[in-house]
């Protein structure tokens, strides 16, 4: 199943809001479970130069770096509790990468995880 950051995101973004997780929870317990959840991370500096430059569109990207950093910590910490919950979680650094040598990894990830879950005809 391909589907966008909905369980990520919420345990991450309301709970940067106060949100108790516990709740979060509940409410993502209906969600279909994605077959692999991506997560990018990088440092917080260079992502809030990213986002600038492309034009500011979230209330969570106008902190600055430190709630960046925050965002970053969160996403690193709802990972490990995902794959703790039995969701396989890639977590890809991007650091200086361009967008299409994340694309290629990942693409690579999710190649790797269809054809480890063909079947071959008998």
């Amino acid at each position: 199943m391909v589907c966008d950051r909905y369980v990520a995101s919420s345990l991450v973004l309301q709970g940067l809001d106060g949100v108790p997780a516990d709740f979060l929870w509940t409410l993502v317990a209906a969600a279909d479970r994605p077959d692999l959840t991506v997560i990018l991370t990088g440092d917080a500096a260079r992502s809030r130069e990213r986002a600038a430059r492309r034009g500011i569109y979230s209330r969570f990207q106008r902190g600055g770096v430190e709630a960046g950093a925050a965002e970053v910590m969160a996403y690193q910490a709802a990972a490990a509790t995902l794959q703790a919950a039995g969701y396989a979680v890639l977590v890809q650094e991007v650091g200086v990468q361009t967008g299409e040598e994340v694309a290629a990894v990942l693409a690579a990830s999710v190649l790797a995880r269809l054809d480890g879950t063909r079947t071959t005809p008998s």
